[in-house]
């Protein structure tokens, strides 16, 4: 994944000055860096919840272990 960057204020008042197609092409540019990042969190998401049944799987089985 590439690193996000946000367009800083002098980066946004250059693509004013350059025109109509140049601001369109920075916020097409940031809409692509967030469809990135929301996959990227949606993936981690499902990781987690992955992860968190496998807990919950081995700690059912340490109980069970303890308690013969």
């Amino acid at each position: 994944m590439k690193t996000l960057r946000i367009p800083s204020l002098e980066d946004i008042y250059q693509a004013y000055g350059q025109g109509e197609e140049a601001v369109v092409a920075l916020v097409m540019q940031m809409v692509g860096q967030h469809t990135e990042l929301m996959a990227v969190v949606q993936q981690q998401q499902e990781t987690i919840g992955r992860l968190e049944d496998r807990v919950r799987t081995l700690e059912d089985q340490v109980a069970k272990n303890s308690c013969h």
